[in-house]
């Protein structure tokens, strides 16, 4: 019987956080469409490229905080040759994000003008700040609630 309750819980708090991800990235959608303006030509083009070029950067940053969520349990334990591989290891993950960004932007080239693709850049930048603004004053709110016993 507890069994099920934990996976029951479990399967609820999954879908839960499954839930909130997607209004995130339908939250993401509707500001960076809404910012750019983009025409119905031009984001029949550019959402495919885009979510593409979004879900490798999430691969390369999760890649990236498993790397650092090991290290963290670990990091008092490991030899100087592990610490070399894991150093290689963050740069080439760096790398490869830069380079991803830089693949986005040629590709957005030929299908936004230029100050649209600057137009991003900074919708992105103000989508990140506007969330955790509110993530910051949902955990100051709860934080003020008296207990209730």
């Amino acid at each position: 019987m507890k069994k099920n309750i934990i996976i029951v819980l479990l399967l609820l708090s999954i879908s839960t956080v499954f839930a909130q991800h997607e209004k995130i990235k339908a939250l993401k959608t509707a500001h960076i469409t809404t910012e750019l303006n983009l025409s119905s030509s031009e984001a029949e083009k550019f959402w495919p490229i885009y979510n593409a070029s979004q879900k490798k950067t999430h691969q390369l940053r999760k890649q990236l905080r498993d790397i650092h969520k090991k290290l963290d349990e670990t990091f008092d334990t490991i030899s100087e040759k592990e610490a070399q591989y894991i150093l290689n290891t963050t740069m080439n993950l760096d790398k490869k994000m830069y380079e991803e960004k830089n693949a986005l932007t040629l590709k957005l080239k030929n299908i936004l003008s230029a100050k649209k693709i600057i137009q991003l850049q900074k919708a992105e930048d103000q989508f990140k700040r506007k969330l955790i603004k509110k993530f910051k004053d949902r955990r100051s709110s709860s934080d003020r609630k008296p207990n209730r016993r």
